[in-house]
């Protein structure tokens, strides 16, 4: 699921992405220092930033995010349509979940003043007034609404909690975007689609426990050889997932998928060792 922060600036919008990502594993994409690389590249081109160009330069690597992990949120005020438009263009309304941040001017004012500065785009204060009354004015449907004014943590979660688990992720959905992140060679992206304790078992090796050393088994793999997947087939029977493939070089293989919660829990997959050493021109076992 996509889920998207809309409130004014200093309403907490980044505290509440960061409490999601903690306690419920949601990815936070903070936006604000892409588009603060982008206007530090403007100024010194000595040229006005444009929402447009900022737009594409700040959303292909979002969309990049949305393609590694089954969860993602990202926070906007809102004040610009162009972009709030845009990041709903991202995915289907269906795998959306828009959240409306408010909090008191006042209260937002002094949150501003007192934060770290360091990633947040400058604003003067009266455009930071002039941007809370464009956030606050938005006519959106939302699925949540916070006011966060001085939200535990608790009161944080719950709704989202509801929401994501009333969000159903396909078995099918997870494995198409493990295959596009397999063949981007990307093991940190792999690697967020499993469980803590997944178990990955490819069944010429022996099993392999554990997110971290699932990540390290596909980066030694990529390092190794040039591999890619095409998809051949998916299929999903409840909460399985199954893909059969082929590679440019001829090789095949079927894997299975169990994926509960939008993340795989277990993965056995069935190739010959072989074949694959062979094609890729890797030293064969030794016979003795």
């Amino acid at each position: 699921m996509f889920v998207i922060l809309v409130g004014p600036k200093g309403s907490g919008k980044s505290h509440i992405g960061r409490i999601l990502e903690a306690r419920l594993g949601v990815h936070f994409f903070h936006v604000e220092p892409l588009w603060l690389a982008y206007h530090r590249d403007c100024k010194a081109a000595a040229r006005q930033p444009i929402i447009a160009e900022g737009i594409a330069r700040v959303h292909p690597v979002l969309a990049r995010a949305l393609a590694q992990h089954p969860h993602v949120c990202v926070e906007t005020t809102g004040a610009s349509s162009e972009i709030l438009d845009a990041l709903l263009s991202l995915r289907p309304r269906s795998e959306i979940v828009i959240a409306r941040v408010t909090a008191p001017l006042e209260l937002c004012l002094q949150r501003i003043a007192t934060r770290h500065q360091t990633d947040q785009i400058p604003l003067e204060t009266e455009t930071v007034r002039k941007v809370y009354a464009l956030s606050e004015s938005l006519s959106l449907e939302s699925d949540i609404t916070l006011n966060n004014m001085q939200l535990t943590e608790q009161e944080i979660v719950e709704p989202f909690t509801r929401a994501l688990t009333a969000a159903v992720i396909h078995p099918r959905q997870v494995v198409q975007a493990w295959v596009d992140a397999f063949n981007r060679a990307d093991p940190d992206a792999l690697a967020a689609f499993y469980a803590e304790d997944a178990v990955n078992h490819q069944v010429a090796e022996s099993p392999v426990h554990g997110r971290r050393a699932i990540r390290e088994m596909f980066a030694a793999g990529f390092a190794s050889a040039t591999m890619v997947c095409e998809v051949e087939n998916i299929f999903e029977d409840g909460e399985w997932g199954i893909l059969e493939w082929r590679d440019p070089l001829g090789l095949r293989g079927c894997g299975f998928f169990r994926i509960v919660g939008g993340q795989i829990v277990f993965q056995r997959g069935y190739w010959d060792k072989l074949s694959f050493l062979r094609a890729h021109g890797l030293p064969l076992p030794d016979k003795t």
